[in-house]
């Protein structure tokens, strides 16, 4: 593989959306840039190929979302202990089961998200992170494919893969 042309377009970028960014991954022949947007957000950072480790580690996390949604679900069964047993309770009687079932609401996506997953982490020659690749099972396919274009360009523009 001479250039990046010889790959299927399908290997040469990556796009998916992953807690609350849509991210897109794309290879050239010298660079890996890296896109993802939100609401509020948006950035593009571009590395050279040789600036990165020819290596792709495969790391087990937990989202910080659900360590949030489990703060809140939490606070907020309290609040519903402190409600019921209030004044408040004659005023506002339906406050409590209210309050309640956004608790278990906030508790069930904490217990869902603190379930570790996979993701695939590309990171700099310095160990500085440069993007993730959650192991989702609609991006199998494509993320293996992408894996290895990137690691085979990486290594070539390293000089450590030969033709």
């Amino acid at each position: 593989m001479n250039t990046v042309d010889d790959i299927p377009l399908n290997a040469r970028s990556l796009s998916y959306r992953w807690d609350g960014y849509d991210y897109t991954l794309k290879i050239d022949d010298e660079h890996l840039t890296v896109e993802w947007h939100s609401a509020g957000d948006s950035r593009t950072t571009r590395t050279p190929l040789k600036d990165l480790k020819p290596e792709l580690p495969v790391e087990r996390w937990v989202s910080s979302a659900a360590r949030k949604n489990g703060r809140l679900g939490t606070g907020l069964l309290v609040a519903v202990v402190v409600v019921y047993f209030s004044d408040i309770q004659a005023h506002v009687p339906l406050l409590a089961p209210v309050m309640l079932l956004f608790s278990i609401s906030f508790i069930y996506w904490a217990v869902r998200g603190s379930l570790p997953f996979s993701k695939t982490t590309i990171r700099g020659r310095n160990d500085s992170y440069i993007a993730s690749i959650p192991h989702l099972e609609r991006l199998k396919i494509q993320r293996r494919a992408f894996e290895e274009t990137l690691l085979r360009m990486i290594k070539k523009a390293r000089g450590d893969y030969a033709d």
